[in-house]
Order: structure tokens, then sequence, then C-alpha cells
């Protein structure tokens, strides 16, 4: 597919969330995923990232994949840390920084070493170290409820300032009022846009903030029902691809480029 290339775009900035929207979770960035991104820099738009991984983690993936560019920004711990890598820019975000660190303290407290794993309450898992929140791993996916339940558990004890998200294969403890889209508005103070000028691409809980307050919101086949819900409400400002990651993404990027959004 042939694009001519434009100044002014209506969307400034195109993000994506990377586990189940370029990749499938744990897999390499898909070839239709680079495709899609190859045609919005044809068109000379921004893209950005935003992952629940840690930034040095995404920024070494997109350097592996041939994604990163001199303009590229990253929002990282689902909004806990905003990077841009060429300027070697870092904005942490550390309001309740010692709720996080006091959780980890109390895990760290009840757990055993057991072939490389962590023995918590029962449960086989292991830590994804991370600055700004807490993440665990369960060994067998099916725990996740369970484990969300026993770090809730603590939360509530402790009185701590922090909300749970479940993924698809962890547990996420995050700041309160820390999430992808307030990382998203650090990076429009930095660069002179507003929300409504971010196209967003998700497709699990983690996305719902970024998804909801973006100016136009993208989700593929694999996205989560609430997810494909929330897309439906914004109507025209909404898109949900017929596929999944990665032919779904180059899919919606053609319905952006053909319809002159970007």
């Amino acid at each position: 597919m042939k694009v001519s290339k434009k100044k002014d775009n209506k969307y400034k900035l195109v993000v994506f969330d990377i586990d189940g929207v370029l990749n499938e979770h744990g897999g390499n960035i898909q070839r239709q995923s680079k495709k899609a991104i190859d045609l919005l820099r044809d068109r000379n738009v921004r893209i950005g990232y935003a992952s629940g991984k840690h930034a040095w983690y995404i920024q070494g993936g997109l350097v592996w994949s041939g994604l990163l560019q001199k303009d590229t920004v990253i929002v990282a711990e689902n909004g806990g840390v905003i990077y841009e890598p060429n300027l070697r820019k870092t904005y942490l975000e550390d309001k309740y920084i010692d709720d996080v660190k006091l959780l980890r303290s109390v895990f760290y407290n009840l757990y055993s070493k057991r072939e490389g794993f962590l023995n918590f309450a029962g449960q086989t898992v292991w830590e994804e170290p991370k600055e700004t929140l807490f993440c665990l791993y369960p060994s067998e996916k099916e725990d996740i409820k369970k484990l969300a339940g026993l770090l809730q558990e603590i939360v509530d004890i402790n009185r701590l300032s922090l909300y749970l998200v479940e993924n698809p294969d962890s547990v996420d403890v995050l700041q309160k009022g820390i999430n992808k889209a307030t990382g998203l508005k650090h990076i429009c103070k930095w660069f002179g846009i507003e929300m409504k000028d971010i196209v967003a691409f998700g497709d699990s809980l983690n996305d719902l903030e970024m998804m909801r307050e973006a100016g136009f919101s993208i989700t593929l086949e694999n996205g989560l029902r609430k997810i494909k819900n929330l897309v439906r409400v914004k109507g025209k400002n909404g898109y949900i691809s017929a596929k999944g990651c990665g032919k779904g993404v180059l899919e919606a990027v053609c319905m952006l480029v053909e319809n002159n959004l970007v």
C-alpha cells in the first residue's frame, strides 16, 4: 500500500500497547505490526508505546525489533515512568512509592525460595522488578485471581494507597491515580499536544483509562470484552479490528490512512 506523506495530521501521536497488540503475550513483535508502524512513519506520525514493562525492557525490545526512532516516546510501568529515549528524559511517579516499597517488604517477609521461584501463600510466583509498582507472575495463569485476592488483602490491611490490575499473565499493584492515561498527559505537556490528538491501541484492563481519554481508540479482535464495549461507546472515534494482534494492527492502521485520520 503506497501512501503520500502529510505534514498536518488530525492525530499527532499513535500509542501502542505492546503485549496482545503488537505481539501475542510473550512473543515477538509481528511483521504486520512493523508494516503498520512503517505506514504511520511515512505519514510523519509520531509513535509511542505504553506498557506495564520497565522502560529499559521496552527500549531494548524496540531496538531489537528496529522500531526505536529519534522521536519515540515510552510510557512504562502502566504510567509510572515516562521516558524519551533520544534525550534520556525520564519522569517517575512517586506520590505513593513508599506504599509500593512497604508492600514489597511485606511480601518478602512472607515468601520462601523454591527452585528459583518464590513460594507465596502456597503459590509459586516470581517478581518482575519495576521502579514504581509491584508486579508478580504466578507459575500458573489460573492462579491470577487467587494471587490478586491475596495482594488485595495485604493492601487493605495496611491501608496502602495502591490498586490492583489483573493482566492475562500477571498482577500489577500500582499507585492510586497512576495509569497509562496519566502517563500520556505528561507526554502531552512535553510536546504541546492534547489527549484528543492521540490514537491509542489497547486490549487489556491496564489500557482502560488510556482508551477512554484518547481522541481515537482502537482494540483488536482479541481485546477484552470490557475494552471492546468502551470502544463501541466512543462511536465514530473508535474502531474494533476483525483480526487479532499483528494483523489487526495493520487492518486498523490502513483504516486510519484510508480515512485520512493520520
